[in-house]
């Protein structure tokens, strides 16, 4: 009987033991999950709800292909039409755009865009007149952003910016893109001479006409005469000094002016590019293709005279560790020399730049850079 007793005060304890701990482990796990409740709680609300817009309380997203607005003319005004989309369950009201620039326009200001629908807006853009280049074939990139302010839950929240880029080039042509002077070398008084001239069509883009255009270049350079053609096309006629001949450094011709829409052409420099060249590689950049099966990949390029030269030799002094050339003298002196380039495919894919070293009977020699592409 007394044991009986003592047993049954025994297991007593042990269950009011229990009893006593469980309050405490069920309550940190309840207030565990209380916490992941909370979360979870707070999510769906602030997303209004779905699982689309866990990341940001305004899913709106554009079509990619419509954000690249790719080259644009220098000043000038582009305007873009942009989708919206709107993948949540629920209306999205649009109160206004915020941009990064004052050159930015959005119609119409505000919108709403219905759940799961598509919204249109143009994007004004007005180019900068302010921008410098330092060539008629510079692109300047550029980029603008467009903030949607929307409204949820009785606040106004910005949403995820759509980026516009692309790129701006000088609204003046030039063809060709410089003034090329061709040194021609006299052997019998053993003195150089350029060609009496060389010239350049400038033409507006379809943004307007000229008002004005104006010409200046370093007196050392020469004098260039500016023949007005069309309202959007002159010519420059470039007559070279000996000084513009024998130097190496870099020359320019400026061109500006003012355009019919009142924009001011800032100075577009156009290079002058002095030709000392004897000869001329075709192709000066080789491209081998690796073939399955093929062991040795070859391609050939050609090798000719101009201003009237003839070539007396044609080699390739490089060593290559991955190449051999063979130099294929012509039946004719006037005719093209050739060079046969092959290459080991186990050694693809590599890039390589050799030399190739030419004579004339006038007794000039020129090394000319032959860039090999494997792939």
């Amino acid at each position: 009987m007394l044991k009986s007793k003592s047993m049954k005060i025994i297991l007593e304890r042990k269950r009011n033991h229990k009893r006593n701990n469980m309050p405490c482990f069920v309550g940190k796990r309840l207030r565990y999950f209380a916490g992941l409740g909370g979360l979870v709680l707070t999510c769906v609300i602030g997303c209004g709800g779905s699982l689309e817009t866990a990341q940001h309380p305004f899913p709106l997203k554009t079509v990619d292909s419509e954000t690249n607005l790719g080259e644009q003319y220098a000043q000038t005004s582009i305007s873009k039409t942009i989708s919206i989309v709107n993948p949540s369950n629920h209306d999205m009201p649009i109160e206004q755009f915020a941009t990064s620039c004052n050159c930015v326009g959005i119609d119409p200001p505000s919108l709403v865009v219905p759940r799961r629908s598509t919204q249109s807006v143009v994007v004004s853009i007005e180019m900068p007149s302010t921008l410098r280049f330092s060539s008629p074939l510079e692109k300047q990139s550029f980029g603008v952003s467009v903030t949607p302010l929307c409204r949820h839950h009785g606040k106004r929240r910005a949403n995820l910016p759509i980026e516009l880029t692309g790129s701006v080039v000088p609204s003046l042509l030039v063809d060709p893109p410089e003034f090329r002077i061709a040194v021609i070398r006299d052997k019998s008084t053993s003195s150089c001479s350029a060609n009496l001239t060389a010239d350049v069509i400038v033409q507006l883009t379809e943004i307007g006409t000229f008002d004005d255009l104006s010409t200046s270049c370093d007196k050392r350079l020469g004098t260039v005469e500016l023949r007005r053609g069309v309202e959007k096309e002159h010519l420059l006629v470039l007559s070279p000094s000996t000084t513009a001949i024998d130097s190496d450094v870099p020359q320019f011709v400026y061109v500006s002016g003012r355009l019919s829409n009142g924009c001011i052409l800032k100075p577009i420099p156009i290079p002058v590019s002095i030709d000392r060249s004897r000869a001329i590689l075709n192709p000066d950049v080789l491209t081998l293709h690796k073939r399955k099966g093929e062991a040795v990949i070859s391609g050939d390029i050609r090798v000719s005279a101009i201003h009237g030269q003839v070539l007396t030799a044609v080699s390739v002094p490089n060593s290559s560790k991955v190449m051999d050339f063979a130099v294929i003298r012509p039946a004719l002196d006037s005719m093209e020399w050739k060079i046969e380039v092959s290459a080991r495919s186990s050694a693809f894919p590599f890039t390589e730049e050799v030399i190739v070293h030419t004579a004339n009977t006038d007794g000039d020699e020129q090394n000319i850079s032959l860039i090999v592409v494997a792939q």
